[in-house]
């Protein structure tokens, strides 16, 4: 290993981690000062006791990261919080290192190991999640990248270099997109990709059990290059452009959701009050009659489950929660509802269908937003809807987060509603996403007495 006044670069570059790096990447003062604190070990004889400061403070940004993470869901703000956790991983390693703990590899690899996790692990996810646009393979590789390519190298030599050239060419859509996003990212673009270059020529080596590469070869070329070439500048250059923030997560901290007991008022029998904040009061009439007078129309819908075995499987599960009880007849199923008034913004809707009770839910507006609570196992359900979209006249979620203690956990679920009055009926297709694969299909008709041949 190369050393530098007789500490080896890839020391050196650590503690241009803790220095620079992470403080380029998060906004925090107390990872700031205990990196800085843990960079001194490098410098002390017996200095581990230095880094446990910068592990305690880590561990609890991950923590919280883990939190945001879930409310956030699939996103590509989610890499921020995905930096934070990995940071954790590099955190580990780096006190193992300093402690001279046994972690079943030589000195340096568990060195490594923690700047392996500082720089591709935490630095590039940052970047990531402040130069992409959305989720795809580039931000799947970015985000999981350096920990399959560390179960790669604790398994076998084959996984290990499938994973590292995955993410090495995950890299490259990365520089890519940099290029792409603004042009002074081509600065920090153009040494990632050829670090990354290096990075497949090693882990092709390592398989064929080559030495045209050696360690320190690699730890001054593609070391320095991803530290000052590309992490420190691209960070530096990400965090002072200006650019709108990309999370679609909660759109404000959420009080209690009211109790469905709560004594019932005598204000009329509407969801909502007005469908003006909603953009729905020039919509049909039968979409206005279904809002503010829902007891007086009646919905049919016929369910599609994909596939077929998973109706059966979510009606038992969600029956045994006691609320959201899924249809999963592929047949015309009657729905009726209920409506009590809460208080001046709450109202209460039990929604019945031919087998019993469908949902339970609780009805309020929030700005240009209709927010729907109901009961949902150990929480609720949290969901939020508007009618922005192709289709100005129905409402949409625009995210649904189940709701335990604290913690606001975004759900992988997705939904889209089309639909168009005819005559005095509003024909309507929903259909539920998990994880960008369709598995629900919902077709309603809604009227005072629909026909049920529309569904046939």
């Amino acid at each position: 290993m190369i050393s530098l006044s007789g500490m080896p670069l890839v020391e050196w570059l650590i503690a241009w981690a803790l220095v620079i790096v992470v403080p380029l990447g998060t906004r925090s003062p107390w990872l700031a000062a205990s990196g800085a604190l843990a960079a001194l070990s490098f410098f002390t004889r017996d200095g581990a006791f230095l880094v446990v400061p910068y592990v305690v403070v880590v561990f609890g940004e991950a923590l919280f990261a883990l939190k945001r993470a879930l409310e956030r869901g699939v996103h590509v703000a989610t890499l921020e919080d995905i930096g934070r956790m990995q940071l954790a991983v590099g955190a580990t390693w780096l006190l193992a290192s300093r402690a001279e703990i046994d972690t079943g590899y030589d000195a340096a690899i568990t060195a490594l190991t923690a700047a392996h996790f500082h720089y591709a692990g935490f630095a590039t996810a940052t970047v990531a999640s402040r130069v992409l646009d959305r989720v795809g393979p580039t931000a799947l590789v970015v985000g999981l990248g350096p920990g399959i390519v560390g179960i790669g190298i604790a398994v076998s030599p084959t996984l290990e270099l499938l994973a590292a050239c995955t993410l090495a060419l995950g890299m490259v859509g990365l520089g890519v997109a940099m290029i792409r996003k603004d042009r002074r990212l081509v600065l920090p673009a153009l040494p990632l990709l050829g670090t990354m270059a290096l990075a497949i020529a090693w882990a092709v080596q390592e398989f064929l059990g080559g030495h045209a590469l050696l360690m320190p070869t690699m730890a001054k070329w593609h070391g320095v290059g991803n530290a000052l070439g590309f992490a420190t500048l691209a960070l530096f250059l990400t965090r002072t452009m200006s650019a709108p923030s990309r999370l679609l997560g909660p759109l404000t901290e959420p009080p209690a959701a009211p109790s469905a007991e709560a004594t019932p008022g005598a204000e009329g029998p509407g969801l909502v009050a007005s469908l003006t904040p909603f953009g729905l009061d020039r919509a049909p009439a039968c979409i206005q009659r279904y809002h503010l007078e829902p007891e007086s129309v009646i919905l049919l819908l016929r369910p599609t489950w994909r596939p077929r075995w998973l109706g059966p499987l979510a009606h038992a599960i969600t029956r045994r929660l006691g609320n959201f009880v899924l249809p999963h007849e592929d047949r015309v199923h009657r729905v009726t509802n209920q409506v009590t008034r809460l208080d001046a913004t709450h109202v209460y809707s039990v929604r019945s269908t031919d087998y019993g009770p469908m949902f339970r839910l609780t009805y309020s507006t929030l700005g240009q937003t209709m927010r729907v609570q109901g009961d949902a196992g150990l929480g609720h359900l949290d969901i939020h809807l508007s009618a922005e979209g192709v289709d100005p006249h129905v409402l949409r979620s625009k995210a649904i987060f189940w709701v335990v203690g604290g913690w606001r956990i975004r759900l992988p679920l997705s939904e889209q509603l089309h639909g168009h009055a005819h005559q005095d009926q509003f024909l309507a297709t929903q259909t539920f996403d998990l994880l960008g694969v369709e598995i629900l299909r919902l077709r309603y008709v809604i009227a005072p007495e629909p026909q049920e041949s529309f569904l046939a």
